[in-house]
């Protein structure tokens, strides 16, 4: 945003013109009448401000005289305005309200009020700095706002002389998608003029790309339970049992096998059937064994499978 200082020296009296733009209030702001509250402490407030004016205190005097005229609207009370802002140097406002002191002083019949402000207003006229806005067709883009100290002026203001009190002003402009641009202008307490001219406003830079998600929050890892598993030795041990007791039936038809045998062995006429019961005992007895040994192992093993 551009902001600069500008001292500008005094000009000719406004036009006419001029005087058609200024805002002049009239006593219909009276018309809702005021509380007896509102009344009372009006008229305290206008007492208190002619006391002061009195005193030499001009400015606290002004501040009262406005309360004053806030609370209960009068030709008096915007007169003594006027007459104390003039003294205080604000001539665009004492010049303003005195145009106002001239509709209420008409209301009220009030000749004298009329004769008196009337000729203040002419001989503020020519005293009085203008600060004139000039916005060229060129720069007037759409959503375009101009303000003088945070006051928006509208078209119908602009390239006009406004009547202002002396001071630092700010005009300003505005307007969606561009940079604000403002100057700041000096004028002399009178019959000073400045004229202000609206540039071209600089385009805004593209806002900056929306700040990246948060990455999501890591899922705690699931806690995998292994499905619960028959311990082996619950398996292993019954098989050893079972495969004892085969190798017990197995050894035992060895043994029967075997005595079989023997006891045919005396017999010659059957001494073939003794040979082949010897060798079932035989093989019995080697077969019940390694069985008895796998059912020993079975059972070893599941003890240290139950332990593990």
């Amino acid at each position: 945003m551009e902001s600069s200082v500008i001292r500008l020296g005094a000009s000719p009296a406004a036009s006419l013109a001029v005087a058609a733009l200024v805002l002049v209030v009239s006593p219909a702001r009276a018309s809702a009448e005021a509380s007896a509250d509102d009344k009372a402490l009006a008229t305290t407030l206008f007492r208190e401000a002619r006391a002061a004016m009195a005193e030499g205190r001009t400015s606290d005097a002004c501040v009262k005289f406005a309360e004053s005229h806030h609370l209960d609207p009068s030709g008096g009370t915007i007169l003594n305005l006027a007459l104390c802002h003039e003294k205080e140097g604000k001539l665009a406002r004492s010049w303003s309200e005195f145009s106002e002191a001239i509709a209420f002083a008409r209301r009220d019949y009030r000749a004298d009020r009329e004769s008196e402000a009337q000729e203040h207003a002419r001989n503020l006229e020519p005293r009085l700095s203008r600060l004139t806005v000039v916005v060229p067709d060129a720069m007037r883009v759409d959503g375009l706002r101009v303000e003088s100290d945070g006051r928006e002026l509208t078209p119908a203001t602009w390239s006009l002389a406004i009547p202002v009190d002396g001071g630092s002003h700010v005009v300003r402009a505005t307007a969606p998608g561009y940079l604000a641009w403002s100057r700041t202008v000096e004028l002399a307490d009178e019959a000073a003029t400045a004229t202000v001219e609206v540039p071209a406003l600089a385009l805004a830079p593209p806002p900056p790309p929306p700040p990246a998600p948060p990455p999501a929050p890591e899922k705690p890892a699931a806690l995998v339970v292994a499905p619960a598993r028959e311990p082996e030795a619950n398996l292993r041990r019954p098989a050893a049992w079972i495969v004892g007791g085969a190798a017990a039936v197995q050894l035992v038809a060895a043994g029967y096998y075997g005595l079989q045998a023997i006891s045919l062995k005396s017999d010659i006429n059957r001494n073939d059937e003794a040979i082949r019961d010897a060798d079932r005992s035989t093989v019995l007895t080697v077969t019940g064994i390694l069985t008895a040994g796998v059912s020993a192992y079975l059972f070893w093993t599941s003890r240290r499978a139950h332990h593990d």
